[in-house]
């Protein structure tokens, strides 16, 4: 099974990342996982530069990165 934490430290920069969950509490989880590992490796998640978009969510709670709100779309298209 593939997991975050092993694979994660292979990566030296990422320009796009997408990242997937069935269940909101899931994803704040992964987004809070994604931007303490880039911290510990240098990196930086910019939450100006991130978005969020939800598919048929039911949930109006709010994303974030180091209390900064992430942007909601109501589109995506990956040019």
């Amino acid at each position: 099974m593939w997991t975050l934490r092993k694979h994660f430290d292979y990566l030296d920069f990422a320009d796009d990342l997408a990242l997937f969950s069935r269940i909101q509490q899931n994803m704040h989880k992964q987004i809070n996982i994604v931007a303490d590992i880039s911290a510990r490796n240098g990196l930086t998640l910019k939450s100006r530069k991130s978005k969020v978009f939800k598919a048929s969510a039911s949930s109006d709670s709010k994303h974030t990165v180091k209390s900064a709100v992430l942007e909601e779309m109501d589109s995506f298209i990956y040019a």
